[in-house]
Formats: C-alpha cells, structure tokens, sequence
C-alpha cells in the first residue's frame, strides 16, 4: 500500500484564498440585492457555479409555515430519481433569539461530486445560506416599514383634510348655541360637519354627513361634498335643493358603489322676543337626528318610553325623509317629501351624530338587546344626560358630559369616526 501523498500548504491556501475571495463577492453581491428575487438569483448561481449544485431546494420556516424561496433542477414528476439520497442541511437550529428568524432547509439532491462535501465547501454553502435568509429577511422588514409609513403618511394626510372638514370650535354664531365632537378612528372616515351663516336670508345652513370610504379617497370626497355644500348654500338655496344637486352631482361624478348619508338643516334666526325657531330638515339616509323638547311640547314621532325618562324633556326622532345621496335619480314630484319643518321652542335641545356613534358596541349587553349602541338606546342617553344637566347648561357642556357618559358605556375599540352636533338657542343659556 503506498503512502498517502502531503498535502501541499500552498496549494490549501490558494484554495482557501479563492473561496474566501468567493464567498466575499457573493457576500457583497448579496448586499448589493434590493429584492428578494436578486437575492435568491445571485443564491442560485453561486451555488451553482461555485459548489456544482445541480439540484437542490431552499425552504424557509417561519413558525409551522414553510416556504420554498429558490429551487432548481427538480422536476414536477414524483418519479424523478437522483443518483443518492439528499442531503438536508438546517439553518437557525439552536442559534440566537435573533437568528431564529432566519430558520431554514438547503436540501440537495444533485452536485458534480457525489462524495460527501469537504468541510470548507459546508462552511461556504451554511455561511451563503445564512446570509441569503438574513437578506430575505431584511428586505421584508424593510418592505413592511415601507408600507406601514406609507399607510401613516396616507392617514397624516387624510385627517388634514379631515380636520379641513370641521368647523372652528370657537366659532360663534348669532342667536345659537352650537357644539361638536368628533372622535377619528385609526382608519380615518369621511364624517363632514358644516355650518353656513347665511346673513342674507337671516339663517344658518348645516349639514352633517357621512360619505362611503376611508382614509385620503374618503376624504377627497367629503372634500368636494363640503365645497358644493358651501356654494349652494352661500347663493341661498334650500336645504332641499341643496340635497337635489348634491344627489345629482354624485350620480354623475362618482362610481356607482359611491354614496353618502346627510342631514342638511335650514335654522332660522330665533326672535329675542317670541325665542323660538323654526328649523326645516332634509335628512338623506342618515341616522334619525334627536329632538329632546322641554316642557308638554308635542311628543309627535317620539323614540319608544321616551317620556317618562326624564321629565319633563320628550325625545322626538327626525327620522329620514329621503334616499342616500349618489344611489338613485330623486323624483322631482316627491320633493314635498323629503323636506320637514319643526318648531324649536327656547329650552329644546338637537343632537346630530354619524353612524360611528351608534354602530359601537355596549361593554354590557342586556338579555337580548342589540350589542351596539343603536339610535333608541342613544336618545335615552341623551335624554339622561340632558335631564341631569341645567337647564342653562350649553350645548357644549352638555355635549362634553354626554361623550363622558357615553365612553363608559362603550367598548374602547373604535372602528368608524364618530361625530355628534348640537345645537340650543342662545336665550336658553343667557339664563
């Protein structure tokens, strides 16, 4: 038997030197990837072209999923035979918390030499697949944080020109007594409030509404809804054509799956003498508005039991009159119909809210009551809270206390906009 030959020092490290300089550029090329695809393309040929891998698979496990990235030389036919049987290397086995995330499975099944790998070929092939399932990884962290900024840019943007959508807070308005609350969701919606004062005609336009959509297209549409809102109602037109045009305008300028619930409000200026208005309504699909009458006012229409809550207020619904906005052509001969006139004494109170206010769930439901709050059981809140406050109290008071009240009712999880309007006569907190 003759001897085994020496091996030959420099010929070990010429060899060593060409695979650390392989390793090198393949290790900057994969640095150099911006996508998963030439992550795992510069993978393939590497292993291909330095190792003579002519078949093998990348799996990649996160958690009980596994996800083949890269595969080559493999046919689809279950028959298909290799020459040995493959050979499994595992990666994230044991390390780190932090390189647990890059766990995975190099399965070869087919490479030039059909001997066993040398030692410094495995380091080469476990150090490149590391690397390559670090990259993955990084790139899709990246592309995460990438999504999740441009998510909060779009919703930064949508509640600035949500914010646009709202009145001042400190805004007064002659002979009313008008506050609002609006509390967004995390997915920012469309709820618009507006208040005209058209001095012309010694009244003031409002309009609460609620348009179909979230985030910037939401907003964009509530946008231009507001901007029409302002037009018509600026040249004096009634709420019911007000309501007509924003009807037609929709129809014709939005998609069919587009629409929009409002209430518009035409106030007339109360008399310092008789301090009593008159108020005519359109309201468009949207939730019942609330009018909570003080005294033996006429209780016409009123929510069920609602008298004998808190004497002596009288909760009357102001139910809709006529068909969303942006759904349907309106019948010009049934205009008669969706407008309605009341009279709103001195001490009465009206209360507008979204459908955000009404959809969110109880903490408590009782028996077989509906889980979310629900119009009937919000008029009794606002009766509750209105028959505890003075009778001088300001709709800002009133409209604090009932968000108070309402809050620890509630579920905190928030899933549409919430907004409420009130609005009272000027005399009935002047004492």
């Amino acid at each position: 038997m003759s001897p085994s030959k020496p091996v030959d020092p420099n010929r070990e490290l010429d060899r060593k030197e060409s695979e650390l300089v392989s390793l090198t550029e393949a290790i900057t090329s994969l640095h150099a990837q911006k996508t998963e695809q030439g992550v795992l393309k510069i993978y393939k040929y590497t292993l291909m072209g330095q190792l003579g891998i002519r078949a093998f698979s990348l799996t990649r496990h996160d958690g009980g999923h596994k996800e083949i990235l890269v595969s080559h030389g493999l046919k689809k036919d279950p028959d298909q035979l290799f020459s040995k049987k493959p050979q499994h290397i595992e990666f994230g086995s044991g390390e780190s918390t932090t390189q647990k995330t890059f766990k995975g499975t190099l399965s070869i099944f087919d490479h030039i030499n059909d001997g066993e790998f040398q030692p410094t070929e495995l380091r080469f092939i476990k150090t490149l697949t590391q690397l390559c399932l670090q990259s993955i990884d990084t790139i899709r962290l990246q592309q995460i944080e990438v999504e999740q900024q441009s998510i909060q840019n779009e919703l930064t943007i949508a509640r600035s020109i949500q914010s646009s959508l709202l009145p001042d807070h400190d805004r007064q308005y002659d002979s009313w007594d008008i506050a609002w609350a609006h509390v967004s969701a995390k997915e920012v919606g469309g709820d618009v409030i507006d208040i005209m004062e058209d001095s012309t005609n010694d009244r003031l336009v409002i309009m609460i509404a609620d348009g179909a959509g979230k985030g910037i297209p939401g907003a964009l549409l509530m946008s231009s809804v507001q901007a029409l809102f302002q037009y018509l109602a600026k040249r004096g037109t009634s709420v019911d054509e007000i309501a007509h045009a924003m009807n037609q305008q929709l129809l014709s300028s939005t998609p069919s799956d587009t629409f929009v619930t409002a209430a518009f409000l035409e106030v007339q200026k109360p008399s310092s003498s008789e301090r009593g208005a008159q108020i005519t309504y359109v309201n468009a699909g949207h939730p019942a508005g609330y009018l909570i009458q003080y005294s033996d006012t006429d209780g016409s229409e009123s929510l069920k039991d609602s008298a004998s809550l808190n004497e002596p207020f009288h909760l009357r619904s102001l139910p809709s009159s006529a068909p969303l906005l942006g759904v349907m052509e309106w019948d010009p001969n049934h205009s008669s119909q969706w407008s309605h006139t009341i009279m709103m004494a001195p001490r009465d109170s009206m209360c507008w809210v979204t459908d955000g206010v009404l959809e969110q769930e109880i903490q408590k439901p009782l028996g077989v009551e509906p889980n979310s709050v629900g119009e009937e059981r919000c008029g009794k809140w606002l009766v509750e809270v209105i028959g505890k406050s003075p009778l001088q109290a300001t709709s800002q008071s009133i409209v604090d206390e009932f968000i108070r009240f309402y809050q620890t009712q509630v579920t905190h999880e928030q899933a549409d906009d919430q907004t409420l309007v009130m609005l009272k006569s000027a005399y009935s907190t002047s004492g």
